[in-house]
């Protein structure tokens, strides 16, 4: 299988290299995790699979000896789309570089947000069937309003597992997938366990930690943070100052002023809901919204990066003064990996680029390739040899009566219509027989550009190791740290993408 990727365009992220890192660094030494918060996430994360280098790498953290590189998403049906594991291999590859490059621990965390509550982003996973249309599996049993997405039964995720079996043996290594994921589902008890436990056994030399956004060691730990930061900040005005710094650096705000009258969220009974303004926090259980959580991280954690999509980086870009109220570096931004995957297409010569940018053009000029010449030649030899002879007839009518020629020209018409009809008819058919050899190619638009949207946000984040197995998450992984290793090498100022097919060696390029 074939994948594409660039690396982030100019507006999607910002300017970051080894120089840039080494500040952050340096910021950030010998801050520790909590020790009682590192013994809780190595109980649980060693329980779902994660590795014994990770575990390590969070021991560094508790002894003030490490760091982190931080993503997240919500858990989603099916693990989520595809770009949560785009932001994944990620997150790894600038870890690993950022550990060789420091000669100490980096952890790289993957913070599932499951103290969210809208179950309609997350209800819905979707995959290519033998003709490259995407499907949809759905979880049509909408939860109680509030309803914690990360406490959510596994038997839900069970359900669309077997909602989606057909599909998945369209895959050569479907089956092998379906396994990994049944695997996730008897060693999670919830969603943000199963999704959890799937990333462990998708990416296994990771040596990544998860989070469980609404973890009571983690709510705990947060508590003295929530609380201050709700009693003393003047969220509103710093939100404001936020905007007005973000514009100056070419950002668009996302966040709006009404989210700071609700930062806190009330935790019970497995829902939340907003805390009233004068609401007392102290009594129960507390988590943060969009506005606080960013900052939380790097309150609990020597934070580096966080690798963000583009709307990640547009709200987090605004909450500058927020981090400056919590006397916190702010961590780098660096955008996550994008890449296309690419129809397994067999031994086809492709331009890569051009199917992905112009899909429907290379179907044409596919279509025309598998056309025999000598069908062509004839239907133009045919057309040639009438016009020339309808052109005679013309000139001869014109001696008998001048008249004639509106009559002999219009019938030329009609035959050229007519013969363009059947050259449409011969690509038909040569289309349909292309068809019938290659499915996918004639549903490259549909494959590419699902629903009229980005891939990575339509199509489930399995779909990689549905087609060539662990092999494809290793092509992606090797992307990811591509893409890292140059940035880490260039000047701030350096906006080159990096264009990889990447079962091959890498290739600099100015796609993006």
């Amino acid at each position: 299988m074939k994948f594409l990727g660039t690396s982030s365009r100019a507006e999607q992220g910002e300017a970051w290299n080894g120089a840039a890192f080494d500040l952050a660094r340096r910021a950030r030494n010998g801050r520790r995790v909590q020790p009682e918060l590192a013994r809780a996430l190595g109980d649980w994360n060693r329980r779902l699979g994660a590795s014994p280098r990770a575990m390590d790498r969070l021991l560094a953290l508790e002894e003030g000896r490490g760091f982190t590189v931080i993503s997240g998403q919500q858990p989603a049906l099916l693990g989520g789309p595809l770009f949560t594991l785009y932001k994944l291999l990620s997150t790894c590859a600038l870890a690993e570089a950022l550990e060789a490059r420091f000669s100490c621990p980096v952890l790289p965390i993957f913070w599932l947000v499951s103290d969210d509550s809208d179950f309609g982003e997350v209800s819905s996973a979707w995959l290519p069937d033998a003709d490259g249309r995407a499907v949809q599996i759905r979880d049509e049993q909408a939860p109680e309003k509030g309803a914690l997405i990360g406490r959510l039964a596994v038997d839900r995720q069970r359900r669309a597992v077997t909602a989606s079996r057909a599909v998945f043996d369209l895959y050569p290594n479907g089956a092998g997938t379906r396994t990994l994921l049944e695997e996730a589902l008897a060693a999670g008890q919830d969603w943000t366990e199963t999704v959890a436990a799937l990333l462990f056994r998708l990416v296994p030399d990771g040596g990544f930690a998860v989070i469980d956004g609404a973890q009571p060691a983690l709510l705990d730990a947060a508590r003295p943070f929530l609380l201050e930061a709700r009693a003393r900040w003047p969220i509103e005005a710093l939100l404001e100052q936020g905007a007005s710094e973000a514009r100056a650096r070419g950002f668009e705000p996302a966040l709006e002023r009404d989210l700071a009258a609700r930062v806190l969220f009330r935790l019970e009974n497995q829902r939340r809901r907003g805390l009233d303004p004068g609401e007392d926090p102290a009594a129960g259980t507390v988590g943060p919204n969009v506005v606080l959580r960013p900052v939380l991280q790097d309150w609990l954690f020597p934070n580096l990066a966080t690798v963000c999509g583009p709307s990640e980086v547009r709200y987090r870009a605004q909450l500058g003064p927020l981090y400056g109220a919590a006397d916190l570096p702010e961590p780098l931004r660096p955008s996550r990996l994008h890449a296309a995957l690419l129809p397994p297409l067999g031994e086809r010569q492709v331009d890569w680029e051009q199917m992905v940018e112009q899909p429907e053009t290379y179907v044409a000029r596919a279509v025309e390739g598998a056309l025999e010449r000598r069908y062509l030649e004839a239907i133009d030899a045919t057309r040639g040899s009438v016009s020339a002879s309808l052109a005679r007839l013309t000139e001869t009518l014109r001696d008998l009566d001048p008249s004639l020629v509106q009559l002999a020209e219009s019938s030329a018409g009609k035959i050229d219509f007519q013969v363009q009809r059947l050259l449409d008819g011969v690509r038909g058919k040569a289309r349909h027989r292309l068809g019938q050899r290659e499915p996918l190619i004639l549903a490259l638009k549909d494959w590419l550009r699902p629903r009229e949207r980005e891939q990575e946000r339509i199509f489930t984040l399995s779909l990689p190791h549905m087609v060539e197995g662990g092999e494809a998450i290793t092509a992606l992984m090797r992307g990811a740290r591509a893409e890292v290793d140059r940035r880490l090498d260039s000047p701030l100022d350096d906006e080159c993408s990096l264009v990889f097919e990447l079962d091959d060696a890498p290739r600099k390029g100015t796609s993006g």
